[in-house]
């Protein structure tokens, strides 16, 4: 077995796509790609608006290690020697803890959010998780609504927060030698 381990942006292109499959998306669709995003735009053109109208459902992505639970913090080793190959394997097997939270905006910000708060445990979207080693755990809280006023304009919004584990898996090669051979340096 390889390396079984996601990259910050890996783990959140499979989120993204877990997310699209929720709110039956086209993950092709140009559309879908204005609708979800990774995380919270910088700056905007407008300056500090935000980059779509109040009546555009947007969902924004933000994934964040937790690195402070108990479960992450496991962590199991096994050596294994291979007698063909002459060589230790070292297998390294832990879960890290993500929190995905999701904020979503627009007039259909709460049905959205709560659309994918039950479709994430559906057997489409587990797949999609489950073949990328992620696995949602069920003691996800409803979505809570708290709408935003800027620039005058009550903007709707509705935000969850779903925890996942990734299932890690390192593996690493080792040279071993049963015994070495003694030599004697040659004398003069």
């Amino acid at each position: 077995m390889a390396e079984q381990i996601h990259t910050r942006e890996s783990l959140e292109n499979v989120v993204w796509m877990a997310v699209a499959a929720c709110l039956n998306l086209d993950p092709d669709a140009a559309e879908t790609q204005k609708r979800i995003r990774i995380s919270w735009p910088v700056d905007s053109p407008g300056g500090s608006n935000p980059g779509w109208r109040a009546d555009e459902d947007v969902c924004f992505i933000r994934l964040t290690e937790d690195t402070m639970d108990q479960f992450g913090r496991l962590r199991d080793s096994l050596w294994q020697y291979n007698e063909q190959e002459d060589n230790l394997t070292e297998s390294i097997r832990f879960t890290r803890v993500h929190t995905l939270y999701l904020i979503f905006y627009g007039p259909h910000s709460f049905d959205n959010a709560e659309r994918v708060r039950v479709w994430m445990f559906r057997e489409g979207v587990r797949r999609i998780l489950r073949i990328n080693h992620l696995y949602p755990v069920p003691h996800n809280q409803r979505p809570m609504r708290v709408p935003e006023l800027d620039g005058g304009v009550w903007w709707d919004r509705s935000d969850i927060a779903i925890t996942l584990y990734e299932a890690v898996g390192l593996e690493y090669k080792w040279d071993y030698f049963e015994e070495a051979q003694p030599q004697l340096p040659n004398s003069v």
